[in-house]
């Protein structure tokens, strides 16, 4: 009894250490976790709102402090004087606009660094979903071939059939061997490749899910509308242009001189030597304090910024040019996704609802005849080919739309129902 009992306990902990297989939500959220290159966006938008706040600022006041000894030390002078520049033109309200544009691209760029590695991470998942199902495709062609040399080799010794045909299938399951082992390679490949993005050790990573989907697909029209409102980097582009205006706007202010007012005391004290007295002069000697004040005034003879003004209106064009290119390319992707999609989805819903289950059924035929020695090997092989083939034709397809489709919500920047 306690011998049954520790068998059981071992069991239990066999089963809660197996890595449970994570499905495409799950993947995705551990992707998004886990990622420098997202931490790094989102600390870029932190610091596009500091200068948010930088770009609110007036300038410093400037205290000046300084004294004056003439050489004949008739006259000497201690001034405080106290500066206040003045920004006209709106300079910091167009400053303060530029860093908001800023602040908003950054936040669309880390967007579209979610949309760029959710893109490769599905992919990634994807590849590995088809290469566990090749592993399981080729792990069953292999044993159909074990299973008719087994059988082949009963009718030799039977004297049915002659060594060649035993030979010849002992080859073909050698051969249906090394192509499973092969598949076994690439899947533990896809395999490493996806943990390295989930950053989990690959011996511990299993994964769930379909290749493809049934479901209809929205309108090309629907889809392409839905990529030029929501693509992250449309938006980034449209801030962009945005950002070229805000500067031009800034190089405007820029062109407005700035003026400065002043303002302070002055101590001053006056010596007369006893070589130069007046007769009658009174106070000498005494000090006298004053109040000073100034204005200081830029004139733009020289530089009016009217360089960084065009250089600026230029940029802002070439910006809108631009995101003309993008809408273009966008428009582009997403009929290329959708295309392939909906040509692959034909192709394996055809392949799987009929093809291959007439392939199968013709195999199972043939070789309950090659039993009992109404069929020739060659047919059975033939048929067995043409099932493999059907097969083979069925994953493909269902890779090709699954990797299409995960394409296609990366051009929408839309989750189809699946």
């Amino acid at each position: 009894m306690p011998k049954k009992y520790i068998a059981l306990l071992w069991l239990a902990l066999c089963l809660s250490g197996r890595a449970q297989p994570l499905d495409r939500r799950q993947v995705e959220e551990l992707a998004l976790a886990r990622q420098p290159r997202l931490q790094a966006a989102q600390l870029e938008v932190e610091a596009t709102q500091k200068l948010i706040e930088q770009a609110q600022m007036s300038p410093n006041p400037v205290l000046g402090i300084g004294t004056e000894v003439p050489a004949l030390r008739i006259v000497s002078r201690v001034q405080i004087s106290l500066s206040q520049p003045l920004e006209l033109g709106g300079k910091r309200e167009a400053r303060t606009r530029l860093a908001e544009v800023n602040h908003q691209v950054a936040g669309a760029r880390q967007r579209e660094a979610e949309r760029q590695l959710l893109l490769e991470v599905r992919q990634a998942y994807a590849e590995l979903l088809a290469a566990e199902r090749k592993v399981s495709l080729e792990k069953e062609a292999a044993a159909t071939s074990q299973r008719q040399w087994k059988l082949a080799q009963e009718r030799f010794k039977l004297g049915d059939i002659p060594k060649v045909e035993v030979m010849q299938l002992e080859a073909d399951a050698s051969r249906a061997l090394a192509l499973s082992a092969q598949s076994q390679a690439e899947c533990e490949m896809r395999r490493g490749a996806l943990a390295i993005w989930l950053g989990k050790p690959a011996a511990e990573l299993q994964v769930q899910g379909q290749l493809g989907s049934n479901a209809a697909l929205p309108g090309l029209e629907e889809l392409q509308k839905l990529a030029l409102s929501q693509r992250p980097d449309l938006q980034a582009q449209q801030l962009d242009q945005d950002r070229r205006q805000a500067e031009t706007r800034l190089e405007q202010a820029k062109g407005v001189s700035d003026i400065t007012l002043q303002t302070g005391l002055a101590y001053d004290r006056t010596y007369i030597s006893p070589q130069n007295q007046t007769s009658g002069l009174t106070g000498i000697g005494s000090p006298v304090l004053s109040v000073t004040a100034g204005l200081s005034i830029p004139l733009p003879f020289r530089d009016d910024n009217s360089g960084s003004i065009a250089a600026a209106e230029i940029r802002a064009q070439a910006a809108e040019s631009e995101r003309e290119a993008l809408e273009r390319q966008v428009r582009l992707q997403v009929e290329s996704a959708y295309l392939t999609a909906l040509a692959n989805q034909k192709t394996r819903q055809v392949l799987a609802g009929q093809t291959l289950p007439l392939t199968l059924e013709t195999l199972r035929i043939l070789e309950q005849a090659y039993r009992v020695r109404a069929r020739s090997l060659t047919e059975v092989l033939n048929s067995r080919r043409a099932y493999l083939e059907a097969a083979r034709s069925e994953l493909e397809a269902a890779r090709q739309e699954e990797l299409a489709l995960i394409r296609l919500e990366a051009a929408a920047a839309h989750n189809l129902q699946r």
